[in-house]
């Protein structure tokens, strides 16, 4: 039973919710049940947490994931390292088609932030 539950968890996070780890960062590339409109997980990654809420709008299994660090638009579907001690807040939204990549102004990352700059790009 022990084996099973950290097995599911691994699946959940990595799989379905999809933020997994990769060397330079967090991939986000969910693939959820048609039904859920939402879901939310928080994930430690080298010493950093980030509270992941990916939202369904359209109700798709998988799709495009346009993607927020504390408000500021990420290209991709991977966020970058975070400084340790650092929580951020992230959000996903899966989408039907590819979206135009974010163009971010030099130093929006740091506007708005209460804490340390996470480098964007």
């Amino acid at each position: 039973i022990t084996g099973s539950v950290a097995w599911f968890n691994t699946v959940l996070a990595n799989e379905m919710i999809g933020v997994r780890a990769d060397y330079d960062g967090l991939i986000v590339d969910p693939c959820l049940p048609s039904s859920w409109s939402e879901c939310s997980i928080e994930r430690s990654y080298r010493g950093a947490v980030y509270q992941v809420t990916v939202r369904n709008p359209e109700r798709l299994q998988h799709g495009v994931v346009e993607l927020a660090i504390d408000g500021c638009k990420v290209s991709g579907n991977k966020l970058p390292l975070g400084g340790k001690g650092e929580c951020y807040v992230v959000e996903a939204v899966i989408k039907s088609k590819a979206a135009q990549p974010a163009a971010i102004a030099p130093g929006l990352e740091q506007k708005n932030r209460t804490h340390s700059a996470v480098p964007i790009g």
